[in-house]
């Protein structure tokens, strides 16, 4: 007689929540595979290749750039235990930009979230914060010298010379310094406004009020094409020693 299995066949039921069962497990963090100072010195090494790349190569080099900072991030937290399917959203852009060079285009970035004129980039809006907060930094730097905000503006149009500020007017830097008043303290440009001014601060602390402001955009000048307008600041401003001509 032919042995009957051991188990009954699964209903439709328990099929389902086996299915559910299997897929959290998915998800279950295993054991470290590697010294977790050793892969963090790992991931930073590879992180500031990367940035290398990013700040100073074209627009493929910053494709390639993304691509491999996050394949790092997934590489170090997979490394650590985290389970890969935990890290499948951070692999879309990655997917996307794979899709990219087969000549389709991701619907997760492409697809606008509704018709009309867009609105100002980020990088728009974070360059709109840097020059409220010289245009700020400038007036209070000379204030009580007489002349009104139109005049001091104007100045320091002229004043602020560099590839950075290439096609600044009066009117840009008061544009930019009326809308960082009047939006809340999350909006984008007063989040920059408020980290390049204390920039300025720490800048004026050294060297006082005025210099400062041609330091910090001598910085802005110098920053490599794809900073993104300044957008992660200045962590530290650093000592400039006084050349033999002063």
């Amino acid at each position: 007689m032919k042995k009957a299995p051991p188990f009954p066949k699964p209903t439709e039921q328990q099929l389902v929540a086996a299915a559910e069962l299997a897929f959290q497990d998915c998800f279950a963090r295993g054991p470290a595979r590697t010294e977790i100072r050793e892969a963090i010195e790992k991931l930073n090494a590879r992180l500031i290749d990367n940035a290398n790349l990013y700040l100073q190569g074209n627009l493929q080099d910053q494709r390639d750039a993304l691509a491999d900072t996050l394949l790092a991030v997934e590489d170090f937290l997979a490394d650590q235990g985290i389970a890969r399917m935990a890290l499948v959203p951070l692999l879309r852009p990655v997917q996307a930009l794979v899709e990219r060079e087969d000549n389709s285009l991701d619907p997760l970035f492409c697809e606008r979230a509704r018709t009309g004129t867009p609105k100002r980039t980020l990088n728009r809006l974070v360059r709109t914060g840097i020059l409220a907060a010289f245009a700020k930094a400038w007036l209070e730097a000379h204030a009580g010298d007489g002349r009104n905000q139109q005049l001091l503006l104007a100045e320091a149009a002229r004043s602020l010379k560099g590839p950075w500020f290439a096609g600044v007017t009066r009117a840009k830097l008061k544009t930019a310094r009326d809308l960082v008043n009047q939006e809340a303290s999350d909006h984008p440009s007063v989040m920059q406004a408020n980290s390049t001014q204390a920039d300025i601060a720490r800048a004026a602390e050294m060297y006082g009020a005025k210099a400062a402001i041609f330091i910090v955009a001598n910085y802005y000048n110098n920053c490599p094409p794809h900073y993104a307008f300044g957008s992660m600041g200045i962590s530290k401003t650093h000592h400039v020693s006084p050349s033999a001509e002063d």
